[in-house]
């Protein structure tokens, strides 16, 4: 008895199991709020500024992810101020955000990454 319960617990367990995707692809939708954007921004930009000296130059930036973080050094002099790197956040935000809600959701992002391509 105590054998086929401990069984029944693990299949029970192996099928709840949480995972990001099935199958089918699917992944559960994620809305994120403009507020929390903008809460989270001094948090994300220190994280960049790996030497604490309150810029982000490019060479503190991964390779793999430079491209992309040239793009918030908007007067093109190599490094990103914090002013810099919110603009940027917040015009892209707005950008994609499409009914202007202040809330962006799963298709809004979907939408902006097909005009990316």
């Amino acid at each position: 008895m105590i054998v086929l319960s401990a069984l029944a617990q693990m299949l029970l367990t192996a099928c709840s199991k949480d995972d990001d995707t099935n199958a089918a692809g699917f992944k559960p939708p994620v809305n994120i709020l403009r507020a929390d954007l903008v809460a989270g921004f001094d948090r994300r930009f220190d994280r960049l500024d790996r030497d604490r000296n309150g810029t982000v130059e490019l060479s503190e930036v991964a390779p793999e992810r430079l491209a992309r973080t040239k793009r918030l050094d908007t007067n093109n002099d190599g490094t990103i101020t914090r002013d810099e790197y919110k603009t940027v956040q917040l015009a892209r935000f707005d950008q994609t955000n499409a009914n202007h809600d202040g809330t962006l959701t799963t298709p809004e992002r979907d939408a902006a990454k097909l005009l990316e391509r």
